[in-house]
């Protein structure tokens, strides 16, 4: 825990919508969209820490949903870098009464990774609590290269043509990579097309 404070945080807290006291438990509060871009190029941990004090009741907390998506000016559809599914490259969960011995050692009250992400709060409240999960670095602007698309297998004819929809206008590069292979041995020609789309 003690390393986890003396890290460098930026509470960004305010930039989603949470649920506040009194909302029915089991209500799906939908966060909105957050803008991370300021960390673009940057490769940063995400955190959830829950908090509650001693004494208190101390409700337990899900998220349920988790998107990180990267916006590319040149696609039609942003680039999903993790959902709910990655909830498993959170690379540490612990909380304080792990750490510094205040009480009994509870991993049940850490934050459980599945599908969803989950934390359960003490329910007696005998004690301060405060528990941590946080996500192995991630650049906001990552983008895995693209990928080919077959024109035409081995034993295809060649098109007459090809269709490609460009969704924004702007300069692009097309790469054609021609290749036959036979029992002689493969030969390979690339060619580069560049392309420049206008708005009508």
């Amino acid at each position: 825990m003690e390393g986890i404070k003396r890290a460098t945080w930026l509470d960004i807290s305010e930039k989603a919508k949470w649920p506040v006291e009194g909302t029915k438990k089991g209500t799906n509060i939908n966060s909105g969209a957050i803008d991370l871009s300021e960390w673009n190029g940057q490769d940063i941990h995400l955190a959830f820490r829950y908090t509650a004090k001693k004494g208190q009741k101390q409700e337990g907390y899900t998220i349920s949903s988790f998107n990180l998506k990267n916006t590319v000016e040149t696609d039609a559809l942003p680039y999903t870098i993790w959902t709910n599914a990655s909830f498993a490259k959170c690379g540490t969960t612990t909380n304080k009464l792990q750490e510094d011995g205040t009480g009994a050692i509870f991993p049940a009250y850490q934050w459980t990774l599945g599908t969803s992400l989950t934390c359960a709060g003490m329910p007696d409240g005998k004690e301060d609590f405060e528990s941590w999960v946080i996500t192995s670095p991630v650049d906001p602007s990552q983008v895995i290269p693209d990928y080919g698309t077959l024109i035409k297998s081995y034993s295809e004819v060649v098109p007459k043509f090809y269709d490609y929809t460009y969704y924004k206008p702007g300069k692009f590069t097309v790469t054609v990579v021609s290749r036959n292979t036979t029992a002689f041995g493969t030969e390979e020609s690339v060619q580069n097309i560049e392309l420049e789309i206008v708005e009508k």
